[in-house]
């Protein structure tokens, strides 16, 4: 649950936010016209994007494109999350820069969302603007647009900066939010179909008719399918441990994954390796 939430407003509307969680706890939003930069000042996620999974960690950032994002805060050891959100709105960032702003094409494929690994630069933003959270008193209009801009600006010089300045380019370039992309870049990880749905944007029964009328069989046929495909091709040609094996096509414990092999290739996936490794 949100123990705590702090919030900067520019005009009214939220520009800056520290949100502090206490696990476990589904970390959900949607973005349709602005985009966002995410700082984890405490705890270790997975970021679910339409087109991947971004892992990050305590004193990483994630920026991230318009479009639909969750991560499942887990507990661990007691472990609080802190969350610095910071909302790139789309018509400030144009005020602010004017013709400055980053314009580099949209590459083909280009990322939803890219993670800042602790960067000692973006640290030191963070560590600014936790000061505003404790003395709100001081915070004007102005020095939120100047903290956007300083972002922007500090984001570039960071060791990924060819990445972030595709992704800056492209924050509010049309999403095309190919259904077909999103389905196959999470085929084969751990994500239910309402993950899926949420991804897409789309309600669980609008997105299982789009699925259907789109693969011609059931989100849950589809999917089942194309991770035990996977382990198989895994099984065969890779000395990965079962267990392994389980986690990265997307089952959740070994059991399920052991009797949906078995179902599958009336082997066991011991017995399939056995019989079917690859000689080369």
């Amino acid at each position: 649950m949100i123990i705590d939430h702090q919030q900067l407003k520019l005009q009214g509307k939220c520009l800056i936010e520290r949100v502090v969680i206490s696990p476990p706890f589904r970390f959900e939003v949607h973005f349709p016209q602005d985009a966002c930069f995410i700082y984890l000042q405490s705890g270790t996620t997975t970021v679910n994007s339409p087109r991947e999974q971004v892992s990050i960690k305590s004193k990483d950032g994630i920026l991230m494109r318009c479009g639909s994002y969750f991560s499942d805060l887990s507990e661990t050891l007691g472990e609080k999350f802190e969350l610095i959100v910071i909302h790139l709105q789309q018509d400030l960032l144009r005020q602010v820069f004017s013709n400055d702003f980053p314009t580099i094409a949209l590459a083909k494929g280009v990322s939803f969302a890219s993670a800042i690994n602790e960067e000692q630069l973006i640290q030191s933003y963070i560590a600014g603007l936790q000061y505003y959270f404790s003395h709100p008193s001081v915070v004007t209009d102005d020095l939120l647009v100047l903290k956007i801009r300083e972002l922007v600006i500090l984001l570039q010089q960071t060791q990924n900066a060819p990445t972030v300045a595709s992704l800056l380019g492209s924050l509010f370039a049309p999403t095309d939010l190919d259904f077909r992309k999103t389905i196959e870049a999470h085929a084969h990880t751990n994500l239910s179909i309402a993950d899926l749905a949420f991804l897409c944007h789309m309600s669980i029964s609008t997105f299982k008719r789009k699925f259907k009328a789109t693969y011609n069989e059931s989100p849950a046929e589809y999917l089942k399918k194309n991770r035990l495909e996977k382990a198989a091709k895994l099984l065969q040609e890779t000395t990965l441990g079962i267990g392994d094996i389980a986690h990265q096509t997307g089952f959740k414990d070994l059991p399920h994954f052991t009797k949906s092999f078995k179902t599958y290739s009336q082997q066991t996936p011991s017995e399939y390796r056995k019989f079917n490794i690859d000689p080369n």
